[in-house]
């Protein structure tokens, strides 16, 4: 999917994961939206070419934040896979950034060098940084989930299996409406959960865990909506 159908999809799908189970604290959004923001590009610092490397981006930071993802984190993991699996873990575009290990690798790193930066520097900020890592690694998920609905499709488990899976939307076909109404529907989902408490429509102490439910049932319809098999 484009660029833009992915920031849009990993920030309002993390919007109806998270805002219900955290506190509401500006400082707290600022950090799990920041998270989502990048995390949703990460995996497509895998081609030269992406909205946020060769194309001018949406920030200085984030294109900064691309550039070391590529360079320090997916070359390297690259090249061990390379040595271990062979040929097919060469660097290519939804290639091991496009699966559960190579998101999951790329969040450890990332999570391991910002406490270490914290620590070198006596800041105390582990509840800061796992906040944004995990909305970092949810962004990301969440992009792995749009390029499921895709043609091309993704390998969750590359390189410990080849099996792929793929739906019908087209990347960047206009008259496909399927990825607009993924976004209406997550964004009426998100008013639905705020508004949750207003009217009791769910206990208080289950109200947290609303999003938990709701937001894999809407992705097995959008699942189901792109035939991925």
């Amino acid at each position: 999917m484009k660029g833009s159908e992915h920031l849009g999809l990993s920030l309002l799908s993390g919007g109806l994961l998270f805002i219900p189970l955290l506190p509401p604290s500006p400082g707290t959004y600022i950090l799990l939206f920041s998270g989502l923001f990048i995390g949703s590009m990460a995996p497509d610092a895998d081609i030269r070419r992406s909205p946020v490397n060769n194309q001018g981006g949406f920030s200085p930071l984030t294109s900064i934040f691309m550039y070391a993802i590529r360079y320090l984190i997916y070359y390297p993991a690259s090249l061990v896979f390379m040595a271990i699996y062979g040929k097919r873990c060469t660097p290519r575009h939804r290639g091991l950034l496009h699966s559960l290990p190579g998101i999951t690798i790329m969040s450890v790193i990332i999570a391991l060098f910002l406490l270490a930066c914290a620590g070198y520097c006596e800041i105390y900020l582990t509840e800061q940084i796992l906040i944004f890592i995990v909305a970092f690694f949810c962004g990301a998920l969440i992009h792995l989930a749009a390029d499921t609905c895709t043609l091309t499709g993704i390998g969750w488990l590359f390189p410990l299996s080849r099996r792929r899976l793929s739906g019908s939307i087209r990347t960047g076909e206009k008259t496909d409406i399927r990825p607009l109404l993924y976004l209406c529907t997550l964004g009426l989902a998100g008013l639905f959960i705020l508004f949750l408490p207003v009217y009791g429509v769910v206990a208080d102490d289950i109200y947290p865990y609303s999003g938990i439910i709701l937001l894999p049932l809407l992705w097995l319809i959008f699942f189901i909506s792109a035939d991925v098999r």
